[in-house]
């Protein structure tokens, strides 16, 4: 069963318990603002999610909860260039990890990219059957109902929060129980960037890491007055502008193809996948000029000899060239045929 939707009328914990009490093995896919996951069921439970987000990725979780050091994750991620192994695999012949060490930590780092999903306030989704890559699955799975009422407890906190940081351009200073004693790894590591002068938004982009994590430990020093804000500025609100524009621009779209699909019979992506596109209005010279390197290489491609899925392979990483063939599929300037003699014959048209 294949199906799309918004956020705004479907939140993240609706369609993680229809996922669990249907027992249902796939995929669930959110997109917002350039940015995706992919939350992979089997039976219901949670086994994987895979981020485009590099504040999701399980080096930065392990930097963030004191782990690992940045110069050991760059000797670990050297050695998984070298050696072609994941980064857990890596972690153990090193050992830097324990093997204990690194299941529980992935449990960990999947389960906070997954409540992140429930601070999205806009996005689309769509849930489709597929599975993830056989090394990104967890030993055991993770119980998705716990992962609920974990995202619930995470929209709660997230909104005390915002009543001491209304927003991201905050700064904050040493505070008068500075340093503090307790601290926890995240609050360390918060501890080390803040000077007074870089805001929420810059300590988070230092550390990296759960954005949620990071607001969450600096909102805890400030509590026990390790922490002070020293100035307040005004709302990022251009970045907000934008990101809330593409939200809506991607709604738009799942709306449309909702409305579509209800007027006629629909395909599943592996249908889809399997037919090869072709230009029935090809691109102007001025229009191919304007494409980046890769787009113009994707472009080039479309000549009814290569299925889709070889075309734009699902993985993470290729959202541009997605919106540019749905794009133009819309328009009219793309046709879908199956392979065979009806795709030479569009080819020489």
């Amino acid at each position: 069963m294949e199906f799309s939707g918004r956020l705004a009328a479907f939140p993240p914990a609706e369609l993680l318990q229809w996922a669990s009490h249907e027992r249902r093995t796939g995929a669930l896919v959110f997109r917002r603002s350039r940015r995706q996951k992919r939350v992979f069921f089997e039976k219901g439970e949670v086994v994987a999610c895979l981020s485009d987000d590099p504040a999701d990725y399980y080096g930065q979780h392990l930097q963030l909860y004191g782990f690992l050091t940045e110069s050991k994750l760059v000797d670990a991620l050297s050695f998984c260039t070298r050696s072609g192994k994941r980064l857990g695999l890596a972690l153990t012949e090193l050992n830097l990890l324990t093997r204990e060490e690194v299941k529980k930590t992935l449990a960990r780092q999947i389960s906070d990219s997954v409540c992140g999903l429930f601070l999205w306030n806009h996005g689309v989704f769509f849930f489709e059957e597929d599975s993830p890559p056989q090394e990104e699955i967890l030993p055991e799975p993770i119980q998705t109902m716990g992962l609920v009422l974990e995202g619930t407890r995470w929209i709660d906190d997230f909104a005390r929060f915002r009543r001491v940081f209304p927003h991201d351009n905050i700064v904050l200073r040493k505070g008068p129980a500075w340093p503090g004693t307790d601290l926890t790894p995240v609050e360390r590591r918060i501890s080390e960037v803040v000077d007074g002068e870089r805001s929420l938004a810059k300590i988070h982009w230092r550390i990296k890491g759960s954005y949620f994590r990071v607001l969450e430990g600096a909102y805890q020093m400030c509590i026990r007055e390790v922490l002070d804000i020293s100035t307040v500025g005004e709302p990022l609100e251009t970045t907000s502008l934008e990101i809330n524009v593409y939200d809506l621009l991607l709604e738009q779209a799942v709306e449309e193809q909702v409305m579509v699909s209800s007027r006629s019979p629909s395909l599943s992506m592996g249908v889809v996948g399997t037919l090869r596109p072709v230009w029935v209005e090809p691109l102007s010279a001025t229009d191919l000029a304007s494409l980046t390197d890769p787009l113009r290489h994707t472009a080039g491609k479309f000549d009814g000899r290569t299925q889709l899925n070889d075309l734009i392979p699902k993985q993470e990483g290729n959202h541009a060239s997605w919106d540019f063939f749905v794009e133009h599929l819309r328009k009219g300037h793309l046709a879908l045929v199956p392979g065979g003699e009806l795709a030479q014959r569009f080819s020489q048209l």
